[in-house]
C-alpha cells in the first residue's frame, strides 16, 4: 500500500502517501476510502498539506482532482489552506490523484470531509 489513512473521528481523515496513488472520495464506505463505517461521503476539501523528498529540489509532487491538475508541491513544504480561510476546495467530489517527479519522498494531506447527514443526524 502507498498511503495510510489516520480517520479523525467522522469530519476529517489524513492520508499520508508514499508513492503514486488514487484515492477515492465520494461513496459510501464500500466504495470511497475515506468513508468509515455506515458513512458516506459527498466530497473532501484539502485542509492541510506537508510534503518531503529525500531527493532535495528535484522531486515535486502533482496533486489532481480526477483529471483536473491543482497543485504541484516540491521538495519540503506546509500549507495551511483553512489556515487562510477556506480549504482547497476544487473538484471537492472527484478523485484524488498524486504522483512524485524527479525521486522519492512524502506527501501528508488533511481532508475535511463533506459527509451525507440524515434529517435525525447527531454529528
Amino acid at each position: 500500500m502507498t498511503y495510510y489513512l489516520f480517520n479523525n473521528k467522522r469530519q476529517s481523515v489524513d492520508v499520508l502517501f508514499t508513492a503514486a496513488n488514487t484515492l477515492t472520495i465520494s461513496g459510501n464506505d464500500s466504495v470511497s476510502n475515506i468513508a468509515i463505517a455506515n458513512q458516506t461521503v459527498l466530497g473532501a476539501s484539502i485542509k492541510q498539506m506537508w510534503c518531503a523528498s529525500i531527493s532535495g529540489n528535484s522531486a515535486f509532487w502533482t496533486i489532481s482532482r480526477g483529471s483536473n491538475d491543482i497543485f504541484y508541491p516540491d521538495s519540503t513544504a506546509y500549507l495551511d489552506f483553512s489556515g487562510n480561510g477556506a480549504g482547497l476546495n476544487l473538484f471537492p467530489d472527484a478523485t484524488i490523484v498524486v504522483s512524485i517527479t524527479g525521486g522519492s519522498g512524502s506527501l501528508m494531506l488533511t481532508l475535511r470531509k463533506n459527509p451525507e447527514m440524515p434529517d435525525n443526524s447527531t454529528y
